[in-house]
């Protein structure tokens, strides 16, 4: 096993933990917050059992999401940021270089031939005029012939 490969499981692992035990707190915390509710009406004062169970089914809530948070920045790396009325120009020097993603999911940078994660080909020939565009590429970088689909 790779030292990439074993890394990326690691952090896997460690996701699902966080999500689990986000999802655990959280629950928890409104469990607590019920029962400071529910006995509110009694004489003893349960209204710190209420913030108590708040705070941490709070607390979990962020837990949980945050164990999602690299899959959403990938999704939308990969997805959405082209079709975005914020997405930068092609201009704007400030603005990421440029991407290809793989099928297996893997986003690498443009200029690679090949992927980082699984070995396959980034590149394919257009059929019109012989140039090397992206694997992802809908139409052909130079002369703008749509690319017939290899699937």
């Amino acid at each position: 096993m790779s030292g990439e490969t074993k890394k990326n499981g690691m952090l896997s692992h460690a996701k699902l933990i966080q999500r689990i035990v986000g999802a655990v707190i959280t629950v928890l915390g409104a469990v607590l917050f019920v029962i400071g509710l529910v006995f509110l009406k009694n004489e003893t004062p349960y209204w710190f059992v209420m913030f108590i169970g708040l705070s941490v089914a709070v607390t979990g809530a962020f837990l949980f999401v945050f164990g999602f948070q690299r899959e959403n920045a990938k999704y939308v790396m990969t997805d959405h940021l082209g079709e975005s009325e914020y997405a930068p120009s092609a201009s704007d020097e400030s603005a990421p270089s440029a991407v290809i993603a793989c099928e297996c999911g893997e986003i690498n940078p443009a200029e690679s031939l090949f992927c980082k994660k699984c070995g396959r080909s980034l590149r394919r020939t257009c059929g019109k005029c012989g140039a090397s565009v992206p694997s992802d590429a809908v139409f052909c970088d130079k002369c703008g012939e749509k690319l017939v689909s290899e699937k």
